[in-house]
């Protein structure tokens, strides 16, 4: 009586298939893209900043 249970032989079924990248994004592009969008918002945020402020000021006035 055996109680080991047999495993069976590696054969092409059985054997690991070789790595293949997924499709995505490198952190290197991730990276570069967040940059870009903070360059973006340095000079978007104080124009943006400005903008709200005078139309509060028109609004104020208008009242």
């Amino acid at each position: 009586m055996e109680t080991e249970t047999q495993r069976p032989a590696l054969t092409a079924k059985t054997r690991r298939k070789p790595f293949k990248p997924c499709a995505g994004f490198t952190l290197i592009e991730l990276m570069i893209v967040v940059a870009i969008i903070a360059i973006i918002g340095v000079f978007a945020v104080p124009g943006f900043v400005t903008f709200i402020q005078n139309n509060r000021i028109k609004t104020q006035s208008s009242e």
